[in-house]
């Protein structure tokens, strides 16, 4: 279970103040809110990514705040996968050359294009793919750390509604096994993700 206790960050203004969430082991989360509203920071800071100002972050019970910096490193790596909005896929590499940075498995990277549904992509070279295709290599290279966590920063903000839908879909799946948080800007697309 992850569990945020009063959570608060502010740099020169305050961004986030007392925020408080039990969230279960799988299932899918969907977090709505203006631009600049702080979404991308929370899911930074639930990360690991940023130092929180004040509050606690809990994961199965480990208070993970109150770890030192190479502790959190190591906790981030093992349970958050955080996939930002812009995906940096290296452009010369190959898709499963890209992926082999996060498993040295073949066939458990195969096997994870297959369950996203790019199998067919696995020697395409990164520059050539489209919008949906990057999105879901971002995604196969958060499955492959195998993470209970994942962490989707806007992820379809940039997609055509087909593949929007498409990634929507994924992470319907995705969330049978594990926890998936998901922030936009715009609540009607939140409330349109696909559900049970």
């Amino acid at each position: 279970m992850l569990k945020l206790s009063y959570l608060c960050k502010s740099y020169d203004f305050e961004v986030l103040q007392d925020i408080c969430l039990e969230l279960p082991d799988r299932g899918f989360v969907a977090i709505a809110g203006e631009s600049g509203s702080g979404k991308s920071t929370l899911l930074k800071c639930i990360s690991l990514l940023e130092d929180v100002t004040s509050g606690e972050i809990f994961f199965n019970g480990e208070n993970l705040t109150a770890l030192s910096k190479g502790k959190k490193d190591e906790k981030r790596g093992r349970i958050f996968a955080y996939i930002p909005q812009s995906t940096s896929l290296m452009e010369d590499d190959t898709v499963d050359k890209g992926l082999s940075y996060f498993s040295d498995d073949c066939n458990k990277r195969i096997a994870v294009l297959e369950k996203l549904g790019i199998a067919d992509k696995k020697d395409e070279i990164a520059r050539n793919l489209s919008g949906g295709e990057r999105q879901r290599v971002a995604i196969a290279q958060a499955l492959l750390r195998e993470a209970p966590v994942l962490l989707c920063d806007e992820i379809t903000a940039n997609l055509d509604p087909e593949n929007a839908e498409q990634v929507h879909a994924i992470l319907k799946e995705l969330s049978k096994e594990r926890l998936v948080i998901c922030v936009g800007h715009n609540p009607q697309t939140l409330k349109n993700m696909p559900t049970e």
